[in-house]
């Protein structure tokens, strides 16, 4: 086997220092993508408006149009089933609702004692990692959790 020589070797470590400055720069362009300029300051892109929707308390009508088209067509996107469901709402406000009230696997009532246990001890072992804590309680939210 030959050695390599320097020239070889030289221009082996460019190759690598141009790829690796490479891959810094589209992770700068792709951050920078992802923001977008408001006013004087950055930040990310809006979900919506905010101009004309529903806010606050949730109607059992709205209730049952988010309910039909998530059991008809899946969830999806959240940022595009309010326009498509015919919804007055937010995207975010969609995937909350669903994720915390009306889901059909939902758990309903008092924590019980075993859960109670679980709970203190995995909290202990992961800390105010909820969402995980949550995922351990089949049928338990984690906004559930996390203000027990």
């Amino acid at each position: 086997m030959k050695a390599k020589s320097k020239k070889a070797s030289g221009q082996w470590d460019n190759l690598l220092a141009i790829k690796k400055k490479s891959r810094v720069l589209q992770s700068r362009i792709w951050k920078l993508q992802s923001l977008e300029c408001v006013g004087d300051k950055m930040g990310r892109k809006p979900c919506c408006t905010k101009q004309g929707l529903n806010r606050g308390t949730w109607s059992a009508q709205e209730d049952k149009i988010l309910i039909d088209y998530i059991q008809i067509q899946g969830h999806g996107k959240w940022r595009d089933l309010p326009l498509k469901a015919g919804l007055n709402r937010c995207g975010k406000s969609c995937r909350l609702r669903w994720s915390n009230y009306l889901r059909p696997n939902i758990k309903r009532g008092d924590i019980s004692s075993e859960e109670d246990e679980l709970i203190i001890r995995l909290h202990k072992l992961l800390g105010n990692r909820w969402s995980l804590i949550a995922g351990r309680l089949p049928g338990r939210t984690e906004n559930e959790i996390m203000n027990y």
